[in-house]
């Protein structure tokens, strides 16, 4: 049963190694010059030649300077901290599977506790996801690929960089809050970043992003599999800036802990 539910949830941390330090802080800064929305394509007429591009709407305007906005406000967070919850949907299940616990981030580093329904450890860092099940005595180990790394760019990924792998869409942010109350939406932005990728394509449809531009951090996130399986993650008690220690995002296993590859292999 242990590993029947560590399968069914294989998925969204392969989703979270790659995605999720963009997606639960939103770090989007792009320091250099804010690039030419890719929302804004260029299609090719019935001789086969493109047309010079259309100049960018308001709409995609605003957007933008949005993003800018938010991109200016991250370049000043070092660390952060918070609350999450984590919910797992598939066909297979008439509720969702919820996950509870915390995560910090600093530098190129990435530490989730896990204390609910099962306690686990997952540290990202140095371009693998190593995952501690303390209850087995076992630690799992999951190298990213490249697409994944250049997608996800550590905690401070350049919006340049995730530009390259993802198509950016705003999106109305009533459709990252269906079921969930009334709430304020003043002053929060989403959108749906779409893969361009043929590796990201395998392992993700698209991702929907709410951010809180007073942080700013993203508030939740949508990973959506190529399967309709969705991975929703919900942040609470954001804490930036906090004066985080390199040895508070240590994974420290135990002499006894066995560690296995994705590949099978172990010691």
């Amino acid at each position: 049963m242990v590993a029947k539910e560590r399968g069914t949830h294989m998925r969204a941390v392969d989703m979270l190694a790659a995605l999720v330090i963009f997606a639960g802080c939103e770090y989007c800064t792009a320091q250099a010059q804010t690039p030419v929305p890719t929302t804004l394509k260029q299609e090719a007429g019935a001789s086969g030649a493109t047309p010079a591009a259309q100049p960018p709407s308001d709409a995609v305007l605003a957007f933008e300077k949005r993003l800018a906005a938010v991109d200016a406000k991250m370049s000043t967070v070092a660390d952060l901290q918070a609350d999450f919850e984590q919910l797992k949907k598939t066909a297979m299940l008439k509720k969702p599977m919820i996950s509870q616990g915390s995560l910090l981030c600093k530098g190129e580093k990435v530490l989730w506790r896990t204390t609910h329904p099962r306690k686990s450890d997952m540290l990202v860092s140095d371009g693998k996801v190593t995952i501690y099940h303390p209850q087995d005595e076992l630690a799992e180990v999951y190298p990213m690929g490249s697409g994944f790394k250049d997608a996800a760019g550590g905690p401070l990924p350049k919006l340049s960089k995730l530009r390259e792998n993802f198509e950016f869409t705003e999106i109305d942010v009533q459709q990252m809050v269906i079921g969930t109350g009334a709430r304020d939406m003043k002053g929060r932005i989403a959108m749906k970043l779409t893969p361009k990728t043929e590796e990201l394509k395998r392992h993700v449809a698209s991702v929907r992003v709410l951010i809180d531009e007073s942080i700013p951090c993203a508030d939740r996130i949508v990973i959506v599999d190529p399967e309709g399986d969705e991975t929703e993650l919900r942040f609470t008690a954001v804490r930036i800036n906090v004066g985080l220690k390199d040895a508070d995002l240590e994974l420290k296993l135990p002499e006894n802990t066995k560690i296995s590859t994705m590949i099978g292999t172990s010691k």
